[in-house]
């Protein structure tokens, strides 16, 4: 028996929900083992903000990743010998743009799953990076995200997840 669309969005936000607390407990804790000065401002973007963004950051490597593996599921040899023999199809007719397209978001996609987690190394509660408390640091490395965030655009997939990581975006 299938779940309904209602059930599953259930069970999605649930697991976001999950992850949300797992990085804000992950985030009380590391900033329990620092020192803060007083009225810092690091603190208060280390301890909110940042929560969203490696929620963001993990719902986009996971979209990445289960896109990534459908194309996989998707093409059986037989698909493989399909496909090379519509490449030379393509490549006779010269006008394979929708393979070319493909070839594009297939690179394009492993691109982003890497800086993602480039990304969630770098703003880990864990990592070296916050000890510096730098806050024009931080600025960049958001900045960056949200270069992520915006491109997931370029990626073919479910329009649903988009949105849904960017409504997660915009409320961090």
């Amino acid at each position: 028996m299938r779940n309904s669309p209602r059930s599953i969005t259930k069970l999605i936000r649930t697991t976001v929900d999950a992850i949300q607390t797992h990085y804000w407990d992950l985030l009380r804790k590391r900033s329990t083992e620092m020192e803060w000065s007083k009225d810092s401002q690091y603190y208060l973007l280390f301890r909110v903000p940042l929560g969203y963004i490696l929620v963001c950051l993990d719902a986009i490597k996971t979209f990445v990743e289960s896109e990534r593996e459908a194309k996989k599921r998707v093409m059986t040899e037989d698909d493989k010998h399909l496909v090379e023999l519509m490449e030379a199809l393509d490549r006779y007719r010269c006008d394979g743009v929708d393979y070319a397209v493909y070839q594009r978001s297939n690179k394009y996609s492993s691109k982003l799953l890497k800086k993602t987690i480039m990304l969630q190394k770098k703003l880990s509660p864990s990592s070296k990076f916050h000890d510096g408390r730098s806050i024009s640091n931080l600025q960049r490395a958001v900045t960056e995200v949200k270069v992520v965030v915006e491109s997931l655009d370029n990626i073919p997939g479910s329009v649903g997840t988009r949105n849904q990581i960017r409504k997660r975006w915009d409320r961090g």
